[in-house]
């Protein structure tokens, strides 16, 4: 049996086994999920019994610790003058005696005789649940109201905390457990109660591929891509702004296993912009109601000036045309510069007559 003197306010969430309290009237209380308990109050633990309370907004396992107090030092503890209570006492025989029983019913920092009602002694309880007897028939019946004859005139008012504290027999009500299954007033034993904190991350990686926009660019639309992390799921929502005013949104997909997400905008709206930066913000939820968002900032430049260069590096060589030379077909390579890129077309002519067309290669080099 272990019986705890409690320095904590608590709310249980579930209990294993027999579990009970003594109320301030003295009465011995079985404990469920949802009983709450004060700083103060005796809880009483049958052998091998145990419960789970919710103390400062975590869940604390209590029950029967192997290393257990001998009866005889637990006597000598509460013997003592000490304006703290004994945080938790164990007793490691099946049956204490009767001084101990009632020694261990007393509120240490307050002096008061707290023994149970009726004289019932903690040992008659203990032996009772051991023979598989409901200890709570030894104590009396308690009173939903005041008990009138069937010929008394008016209601009956009954006081409780909340509805789940009315029985459905026994009491002259009419009312029913059944009437409201909602519980409002604790979390069940099945719920987690700690949860751990909520993160969310996000990223862009580009704005038009290379975080500049050219003069093709800014007369068309522009990709704006990204990545999301932490606890940013599948679906969530990417908003993207652009001096503080939205410019678009992006929903977050899987792609080779990465959250990404991607958009585009007008780049004409990037270009007219009075500062060169795009913010995306992310807003992701659990399933407790939390929410947590992130941001990122990502600055672009803007280059609408375009120049093309061009050189003819030789001619048939040497840039001698001979009469052999004039036989057969000559070589023209020249370069390219500026804006000018790979895949580009160099046409070349002679006298308005068009001699051919080459192509711009990645060192920016042509021959025709």
């Amino acid at each position: 049996m272990n019986i705890i003197d409690l320095r904590d306010d608590l709310v249980v969430e579930s209990v294993q086994g027999s579990v009970y309290t003594i109320d301030n009237k003295g009465n011995l209380v079985q404990l469920y999920a949802g009983s709450h308990l004060n700083k103060g109050d005796k809880v009483i633990l049958q052998n091998d019994a145990s419960f789970d309370a919710l103390v400062h907004n975590q869940t604390v396992t209590f029950d029967n610790s192997a290393d257990n107090m001998t009866v005889e030092d637990l006597k000598n503890l509460l013997n003592q003058q000490y304006a703290a209570t004994v945080h938790q006492n164990y007793i490691n025989q099946s049956q204490p005696d009767d001084d101990l029983a009632s020694s261990l019913l007393v509120k240490q920092s307050h002096s008061v005789d707290h023994q149970i009602s009726n004289n019932v002694t903690l040992d008659t309880i203990h032996r009772m649940i051991e023979d598989g007897q409901d200890p709570t028939l030894a104590q009396p019946k308690p009173a939903a109201g005041n008990e009138l004859s069937s010929s008394a005139p008016g209601s009956v008012y009954i006081d409780y905390d909340n509805d789940q504290m009315l029985a459905e027999a026994g009491h002259d009500t009419a009312y029913k457990p059944t009437d409201n299954q909602e519980r409002k007033d604790y979390i069940g034993g099945d719920e987690s109660l700690f949860l751990p904190p909520l993160h969310a991350g996000v990223q862009i990686l580009s704005i038009a591929e290379d975080n500049v926009i050219n003069e093709s660019e800014a007369h068309s639309k522009v990709s704006i891509t990204g990545t999301v992390s932490q606890d940013v799921k599948v679906g969530d929502i990417v908003e993207l702004s652009l001096d503080k005013q939205p410019i678009g949104h992006a929903t977050v997909t899987l792609v080779d296993g990465e959250l990404v997400w991607t958009t585009s905008v007008d780049g004409s709206t990037l270009v007219n912009a009075n500062l060169d930066l795009v913010t995306a913000t992310v807003t992701t939820h659990d399933s407790h109601g939390r929410t947590v968002s992130a941001t990122d900032d990502h600055t672009y430049s803007i280059d609408t000036d375009i120049a093309a260069k061009i050189t003819i590096t030789s001619i048939a060589t040497d840039d001698n045309v001979t009469g052999p030379d004039s036989e057969h077909s000559q070589t023209i390579i020249g370069t390219v510069g500026g804006d000018v890129q790979e895949g580009d077309h160099v046409i070349v002519s002679l006298d308005g007559k068009v001699l051919g067309t080459a192509t711009v290669q990645a060192d920016k080099s042509w021959s025709l």
